[in-house]
């Protein structure tokens, strides 16, 4: 018998097993989902578990839902009605994120060492470097040494066939495989004869966390079945059982291929298609969908007449790997798949014609597109949409590092204008790293405006002077007992800290006269992410800024032209309206402005909107990725969300650095704004108070957050008392801080 009969056989035998098992829960779902079908509701409690409607429900972003199914006192809803109704009326996003998982998505040609192709599979990128596929479909670094991964190996929707990109594999890079989960990892080259980079084709990255699909729910499968042309199941399967490791779901259409991605409705990888229960002849022999025994040949595995669909759960895959004893190149690769690709617009394909092109009406490949218009006298264009190559805009996030020539010494001042323009190398050469963008191809004016607001506001002494400092706070302190108890503290330093916060700066000024010019920088003169550690020249991240902010102002048609530094930094207007019309918007800035006591916790009030202590440089991605997730703890073995800044799982953010400060600042906006943060169950609350202790004690005080402390003293008169006095922090006084529910 062929060895891939053996090892499908196998596999069979145990999803048999797993669909008789599963008779009761599946019976149960097609009873609930059949109320619906009528009109009816579904008793979500006879579907799936609690918790997991709750991680589904977080990953929703409904934190309240998630939160209300875990109370048994809620009954007035119903999380699965609210599960599927986001999905009734999809926005056009739908869509768009169907064509930027599918550009992850390839055939695989499974061919052996002497090059002689041998069977078909699918497989997805799920990291810059990495695909995955079934272990049935490449079981060794042998057959994946001689096999190809093609991309694009489709129809599009004009009728052009594309030729495919196809890239080689690279198992000595990386593989790890597993016969009982049934899965592969393995490597692709990083460039391919062509020259086109794997990274720029995006990934579909891994969520480590549970609860991506409860049982009723519909997935969407993308798919070369049998080796065909990418074709997909959109909202025909139904989830209708979890076993152990596996999804079982059920289609109406044809099953999904061996190695296929299967997606939640955001698009979220939530198993991989590996096999399921077939079809058997009266003799016990498994059948092909014209009626044949099948041959027990890899290449007739998706000709199969499959009754029911199952796929590896992602949660157990990568437990698995984790498990696996991985050198440090290898799981820095592994590590990868846990952080998303940068974010890819389709649409920027259709714009940038340029005006001949558009007033000749023909699309980016020079085709012109092709009109319809119906009996209603309604007209429509196909246009060819290129799903090649674009750029590096999916490539990696790169590591953005201040260049150094020029950096000052430790304990002189931050670089200045006139000195760094002519010690800074050319962009990409001398001992400074490429920064990820050139400052001059920023707008002029933009440009300008930075290094005047730079040279302006930078600090002219020492870094850091902590004789002047330790007389600061020695006369800011003069006469305030610390020794009281929390009760009588508590409201002492609320009082303290509101009356010396006398400097009260609109954002734009607070950011750009003071966080970033100075506050904000590190002893070298850089900028760091809070949450990574990724290191920016300050004056690069004005100029971005500004340089998006200044074409939106003008576009709404506000006049700029003729601002000077203090009346672009004190047009609360300008700023408030370009904030306004980018609501939602990621920003294409290398850095923006992390609140570590998030605004929608105080409806982005002031004065803690422009609170200097708890502002830190970040980046969008950062603070995208941490939105308004309040802090937690990790344990090494819990299930989450990882990326470059942190971990991240339904209402839980634990940062990769930066635990001291954050912790530090937290605290003291508890004292300075009591009551704002944890009257509602998705803000940070009393229960975690002791994330904020153990991260204070674990990283005190350093240069960095003294220096922070005494310029913002300079800024707004008031200081941080749990960096002057780090001992005062106790559970009995953060509490006082918060507010009641």
């Amino acid at each position: 018998m062929p060895q891939i009969e053996n090892r499908m056989t196998d596999l069979i035998r145990a999803a048999e097993a797993r669909w008789r098992r599963s008779t009761a829960e599946r019976n149960r779902v097609h009873s609930e989902m059949a109320k619906a079908a009528d009109g009816g509701a579904p008793d979500w409690r006879d579907l799936d578990q609690r918790a997991r409607y709750a991680r589904r429900l977080e990953r929703l972003g409904d934190l309240s839902a998630a939160e209300a199914v875990m109370d048994d006192r809620v009954h007035d809803f119903n999380p699965l009605e609210r599960i599927l109704g986001a999905s009734q009326l999809a926005g056009i996003e739908f869509f768009e994120r169907g064509i930027i998982a599918a550009r992850a998505v390839a055939r695989i040609e499974i061919r052996n060492t002497g090059g002689r192709l041998s069977g078909y599979g699918s497989g997805v990128m799920v990291s810059p470097r990495l695909l995955m596929t079934n272990n049935h479909v490449l079981g060794s670094e042998t057959e994946a040494s001689g096999s190809v991964a093609q991309f694009e190996y489709l129809t599009t929707a004009g009728g052009i066939t594309l030729e495919p990109r196809p890239f080689r594999l690279s198992p000595r890079t990386f593989f790890v495989t597993s016969k009982k989960l049934d899965f592969t990892l393995v490597a692709v080259e990083e460039v391919n004869a062509a020259g086109e980079q794997i990274a720029a084709r995006g990934w579909c990255p891994l969520i480590p966390g549970s609860g991506k699909a409860v049982l009723g729910e519909r997935v969407n499968i993308i798919q070369h079945p049998g080796g065909e042309r990418m074709q997909i199941a959109v909202r025909d399967n139904t989830v209708v059982a979890v076993v152990d490791d596996f999804l079982q779901y059920e289609a109406d259409t044809k099953p999904g291929s061996s190695g296929s991605p299967v997606f939640n409705e955001q698009w979220e990888m939530a198993a991989l298609h590996h096999a399921g229960v077939p079809e058997r002849d009266p003799r016990g022999r498994v059948l092909m969908r014209d009626g044949r025994p099948w041959t027990g040949r890899r290449e007739d595995i998706d000709r199969i007449n499959w009754i029911a669909n199952e796929g590896v759960r992602i949660s157990r895959i990568v437990r698995h790997v984790e498990s696996e004893s991985l050198d440090a190149r290898r799981r820095a690769l592994f590590q990868e798949a846990f952080t998303p690709p940068r974010p890819l617009n389709i649409w920027d394909l259709f714009r940038g014609m340029g005006s001949e092109s558009t007033s000749t009406g023909s699309t980016p490949g020079g085709q012109s597109p092709i009109e319809a218009v119906d009996e209603d006298g309604n007209a429509s264009w196909l246009f060819r949409l290129s799903f090649g190559p674009a750029g590096n805009t999916a490539a990696p996030r790169p590591t953005i590092t201040a260049p150094s020539s020029g950096a000052p010494a430790a304990g002189q001042p931050a670089r200045g204008t006139d000195t760094a323009a002519a010690e800074d190398p050319e962009p990409g050469t001398g001992d400074g790293a490429d920064t990820g963008a050139d400052l001059g191809a920023a707008d002029d004016r933009a440009g300008e405006l930075a290094q005047r607001i730079f040279e302006r506001f930078q600090h002219d002494g020492p870094y850091y002077d902590q004789a002047e400092d330790s007389a600061a706070r020695d006369d800011y302190w003069q006469g305030f007992d610390l020794s009281r108890p929390a009760d009588e503290l508590a409201p002492a330093l609320q009082a303290m800290l509101e009356e010396t916060h006398t400097g009260r700066h609109s954002y734009a000024r607070a950011r750009h006269e003071f966080l970033y010019p100075a506050i904000d920088l590190h002893e070298g003169g850089e900028m760091r992410n809070i949450y990574s550690g990724t290191e920016l020249d300050p004056r690069e991240a004005i100029a971005r800024e500004l340089a998006e902010v200044l074409p939106r102002a003008e576009a709404l048609g506000m006049e700029t032209a003729g601002l000077d530094v203090d009346a672009l930094l004190d047009s609360d207007d300008l700023w408030e309206r370009v904030e306004a019309e980018t609501l939602g918007e990621e920003s294409a800035s290398a850095f923006n402005c992390e609140h570590v006591v998030c605004q929608s916790w105080f409806d982005k009030r002031q004065p803690m909107k422009a609170d200097i202590h708890h502002l830190f440089a970040c980046e969008p991605g950062c603070n995208s990725f941490r939105n308004n997730i309040p802090y937690w703890i990790f344990g090494p073995e819990d299930e989450a969300v990882r990326d470059f800044c942190g971990r991240r799982e339904g209402n839980k953010f634990e940062p990769e650095h930066g635990h001291g400060p954050a912790a530090r600042a937290t605290m003291y906006f508890l004292m300075r704004y009591p009551g704002e943060v944890g009257d509602r169950r998705s803000e940070f609350t009393k229960s975690r108070v002791g994330v904020l202790l153990k991260w204070h004690e674990a990283d005190p005080p350093c240069r960095y957050e003294q220096h922070r402390n005494w310029l913002t003293e300079k800024a707004q008169g008031n200081r941080n008392p749990f960096i002057d006095f780090p001992d005062i922090a106790t559970a009995a006084l953060l509490n006082l801080g918060f507010g009641r529910r």
